[in-house]
């Protein structure tokens, strides 16, 4: 989703408007993101705005739901990758590949699917993700206890800066879907949702699409 569509699928899932969303904060890192239309409940295109986030409690709750599913789904797809990687290494690696596959092959698939799995550091990244994914619960929690406290929602806003400097790049059409589901999972179904075709949306972990 570009920049300058965030803010407005952002206001209208908060209930808010971009002018509020967009007024000051941190400005959010999918402002990078490839633009791309984003579509209402009732098919119409979403109107472009600036992308920032404000201490606003209605934006931090719908960031908040935005980022703990986006790195949950980036940590379980590189957990999955992993565990895939793994299999076929023990797999072909067993004897009765050995029946099959001629032994130059199966060095070659081996040492592949190995060398996949370390230098792309599908563990570390699950890692990485799954951090964050806690970090952003945590200030979910504290949100709770304080979503009406000016203070509290500030604190929060503080945190998500810190947070910021730690994140990985963002892909882009994951971070979208993470979106659609942020307004599922908060009954938000009025809102404005990111429009992924499937071509993305089965690329989501393996592709930034930072270009239009």
């Amino acid at each position: 989703m570009a920049s300058s569509q965030r803010t407005e699928t952002i206001a209208a899932a908060t209930g808010g408007n971009p002018e509020t969303v967009a007024g000051c904060g941190l400005a959010s890192e999918a402002a990078s993101a490839a633009a791309h239309r984003t579509e209402t409940a009732e098919g119409a295109p979403a109107a472009p705005a600036v992308t920032t986030l404000s201490a606003d409690p209605a934006v931090l709750e719908f960031y908040l739901a935005v980022e703990v599913h986006y790195h949950r789904s980036r940590q379980a797809w590189f957990a999955g990758m992993h565990r895939w990687t793994m299999f076929f290494t023990i797999l072909f690696g067993t004897a009765a590949a050995a029946q099959v596959i001629t032994p130059l092959l199966i060095g070659l698939l081996v040492a592949s699917f190995a060398a996949a799995d370390l230098c792309f550091d599908f563990t570390g990244r699950a890692v990485q993700h799954s951090d964050l994914a806690r970090r952003y619960l945590a200030m979910v929690r504290e949100f709770a206890g304080g979503k009406e406290d000016e203070t509290v929602c500030k604190k929060i806003l503080s945190d998500i800066i810190d947070v910021s400097g730690d994140e990985p790049p963002v892909y882009n059409a994951a971070k979208d879907l993470a979106h659609n589901l942020a307004i599922q999972s908060l009954g938000r179904d009025g809102a404005a949702r990111a429009a992924v075709p499937p071509s993305r949306r089965l690329r989501a972990h393996v592709c930034r699409f930072d270009s239009v």
